[in-house]
């Protein structure tokens, strides 16, 4: 599949989106959280401009991201595939973050979730 410029403006303003609606925030709020213009914001989660890099690295040090995440799709699904994207997007930070944590607390996830489906397979 060869990569447009169109498919990456929808992959980031997406990611965008995405990371707006989890941290609950308005469009205008989230632009002045990322210290950016409405207007920049709004084009860039609208897939309507690429942001500058600078801006990509400001967002990923307020959300604890790194350039990975922005990118990590491309190879694997049409980024105009929202429901796909957006589970993509889950399970990448979930294994992140898991993979931040130290051995035994892994275990004790492991553990947790092994618990949790079971529980839910006998409801």
């Amino acid at each position: 599949m060869e990569i447009t410029n169109k498919d990456l403006k929808d992959l980031i303003g997406k990611k965008l989106t995405w990371l707006r609606k989890k941290y609950k925030k308005t469009i205008p709020e989230a632009a002045m959280d990322l210290s950016l213009d409405y207007t920049t914001y709004y084009m860039i989660a609208k897939g309507i401009q690429l942001p500058h890099l600078l801006t990509l690295f400001s967002i990923n040090k307020r959300y604890g991201l790194n350039m990975d995440w922005w990118f990590s799709e491309l190879d694997k699904i049409k980024p105009r595939d929202a429901e796909k994207l957006e589970k993509k997007i889950t399970e990448f930070e979930l294994l992140s973050s898991f993979n931040k944590l130290d051995k035994n607390a892994q275990s004790v996830v492991l553990r947790l979730l092994k618990n949790y489906s079971k529980e839910r397979k006998y409801k």
